[in-house]
């Protein structure tokens, strides 16, 4: 049986320039885990839409032993390949969003397509992958782009679930969500 863990780490401490430590928390999360689990990492606001959610997950993973680094469909996310329509960008009822992710589910299933890149809104990874490329870089907010990079670089092969689909809030309410990273950046208090 394959043994999952989900995690949904989140870093409060910053750098000089207000960048947050995620990759750190990351690291420090993933390393305390079992070896060669499988990782389901998630942002703090995404919403697995079904009750089966964790049964979609395990089956995708048996499906797609073939993939290193799996990603999933959404509503928003700054990379439009990604993205279930335009409509549901800034669709408030959550009820279309079940809808749409049950009918991706049962159109698609566990299929997946090649991708270069994973955001980091869900990640789907072995533990071990984690180590052989060295984890995720500390202070960095491109940490998606850059882990997935080096899964390329390694060999390794990467791909989205186009039957599993998440409702991801990704700066809901700015005007311009893909250029939007005040809430990455956080002004440092002053020492005392």
């Amino acid at each position: 049986m394959t043994e999952i863990r989900y995690i949904k780490p989140f870093s409060t401490e910053r750098n000089k320039y207000g960048y947050p430590n995620i990759g750190f928390e990351y690291n420090k999360c993933i390393n305390e885990l079992p070896d060669d689990c499988w990782v389901v990492l998630m942002d703090q606001d995404v919403l697995p839409l079904t009750s089966d959610f964790g049964n979609h997950v395990s089956e995708i993973i048996e499906a797609n032993q073939h993939l290193d680094l799996i990603g999933c469909m959404t509503n928003r996310v700054g990379i439009n390949q990604l993205c279930v329509s335009k409509e549901l960008f800034n669709e408030t009822d959550i009820t279309v969003h079940i809808s749409k992710s049950k009918e991706l589910w049962s159109l698609n299933g566990m299929k997946t397509e090649p991708f270069n890149l994973v955001p980091g809104y869900f990640m789907l990874f072995r533990k071990s992958l984690w180590q052989k490329v060295g984890g995720f870089p500390e202070f960095d907010i491109t940490f998606d782009r850059v882990f997935s990079n080096k899964v390329i670089k390694s060999g390794g092969k990467i791909g989205t679930a186009t039957g599993l689909y998440l409702f991801h809030l990704y700066r809901f309410g700015e005007i311009n969500p893909k250029q939007s990273v005040k809430h990455l950046v956080k002004t440092m208090k002053p020492q005392r």
